[in-house]
């Protein structure tokens, strides 16, 4: 048998050749095969999910009764600055395709300002009680509750647009068609893979009917259920406020139905900046008769 002799240099080549191919080999079989970046579904199919996720949501006509509690700060640029502390109870509901939210203040940094406390539940009751019991229940009405309302806040009047909700009617139906959706890609909310819809220069519409000009918006959302997660609204109000709204929503484990839990909102103009963090609780459903809440009806 014929015995292959190799010179030295040639030994050096064949064990460097086989280190080289040794540590080739070792990084092939170490180093990570990088994941496939999942597709982002298409605008249309997104939206079409949200569509008939708030259709379910809609599809139970009870309103939602709640309790807010809010911290609100209002810094003057001449350094001045002031915080209140608020509780209130809100009701929420749709009356046909308009969404309705009404506030009613109980309390401000710990005195009471409304007496009795459960008027709101009381009018909320009284929308579909007998004539008997009407009888009983003090004439409180929508508009007295609102205007009383508004005025224990920054800003009065124009801070009543602080409704969670007004984001969605971008996404259910009877929005204008030719919304100019984007999608931004995937993002993650409290754990959630959702994709991040934006849309600038929309009309101010029925979802946003005091903005002045376009209107910007941003929806978190889970693109295989229309679950929403998180809306931003910002635009221009009353022609001076910069004005953006905040809502991150989630599934109340007693109703096991879909309700705001938070909400951050700002206005800003030329000598001010108003900011408001609130957090909702104690939600219950009630049956009511929308027509007895349309101010100014």
């Amino acid at each position: 048998m014929a015995h292959l002799i190799l010179e030295p240099r040639m030994r050096v080549a064949a064990r460097t050749a086989t280190v080289v191919c040794a540590a080739t080999v070792s990084l092939a079989v170490s180093q990570p095969i990088a994941p496939v970046a999942q597709a982002v579904p298409s605008v249309g199919e997104i939206v079409a999910a949200a569509e008939k996720y708030l259709a379910d949501v809609d599809s139970d006509e009870r309103a939602i009764f709640a309790e807010e509690r809010s911290q609100q700060t209002e810094n003057r640029y001449n350094s001045r600055q002031e915080q209140r502390l608020l509780r209130s109870n809100v009701l929420m509901f749709r009356d046909g395709s308009d969404p309705v939210w009404i506030r009613d203040v109980l309390e401000v940094n710990g005195t009471k300002v409304a007496d009795p406390p459960d008027r709101l539940l009381l009018l909320a009751n009284a929308s579909t009680a007998s004539a008997q019991t009407l009888s009983q229940i003090p004439p409180y009405t929508p508009l007295q509750i609102v205007t009383e309302s508004a005025r224990q806040q920054y800003g009065g009047g124009f801070r009543a647009v602080n409704q969670p909700g007004a984001a969605l009617n971008y996404l259910r139906v009877g929005r204008p068609g030719d919304l100019p959706f984007r999608a931004d890609g995937w993002k993650t909310v409290d754990g959630a893979k959702v994709v991040l819809l934006t849309l600038k220069d929309a009309p101010g519409g029925q979802a946003v009917p005091f903005a002045v000009g376009g209107v910007q918006g941003r929806f978190w959302i889970e693109p295989a259920s229309g679950r929403v997660l998180q809306t931003e609204l910002e635009f221009i109000m009353a022609a001076v406020y910069r004005t953006k709204i905040t809502v991150k929503y989630g599934v109340d484990k007693t109703l096991n139905t879909v309700v705001p839990i938070m909400m951050n909102d700002e206005y800003e103009n030329r000598i001010e900046l108003v900011t408001g963090r609130a957090e909702y609780r104690n939600f219950r459903k009630v049956t009511i008769d929308p027509g007895a809440f349309r101010i100014g009806r």
